[in-house]
């Protein structure tokens, strides 16, 4: 038998069949995630604004033979975009003008399985990341010009 699978010959004589260990870890993962969004559309007279924010909060619990990784993971974020059609030199583009902001905050914690119950602490990580981007798009149709 391999740690984390099974060989060819188990599989053949049980395919259902479970490698002992996993069931004396108690291994699985559970996963609950919660999520609010909020998003906001309108047409000015000269742009179109779409903006959105969001919030989720992750909890995540898996056990495997040896180790339990938990980590509770809450990320948030929102956007501001302005859209405007425009023609430009005889061509229709589309301008997109944004702003994007992201931040993200996990708590990791790894334990000993012991018999199915975490025990010993051998990591608590906390980690942190934030991303802001502001950017410009032109989408452009290239069509009068283009001929088959």
């Amino acid at each position: 038998m391999i740690l984390g699978g099974a060989s060819k010959l188990t599989i053949q004589e049980d395919r259902r069949g479970v490698d002992s260990r996993y069931l004396i870890y108690d291994t699985g993962e559970k996963v609950a995630n919660q999520r609010i969004a909020f998003l906001y559309e309108h047409q000015l007279k000269a742009f179109f604004l779409s903006s959105g924010f969001y919030v989720t909060n992750r909890q995540f619990n898996n056990a495997i033979p040896f180790k339990v990784v938990q980590y509770n993971r809450s990320f948030l974020g929102g956007f501001l975009h302005l859209e405007k059609e425009q023609e430009f030199f005889d061509l229709n583009h589309q301008f997109l003008f944004g702003f994007d902001i992201k931040h993200q905050v996990d708590d990791r914690k790894n334990f000993e399985n012991e018999a199915g119950e975490p025990t010993d602490l051998s990591l608590h990580q906390d980690e942190r990341m934030q991303a802001v981007g502001l950017f410009f798009q032109d989408q452009v149709d290239l069509e009068p010009f283009l001929a088959m």
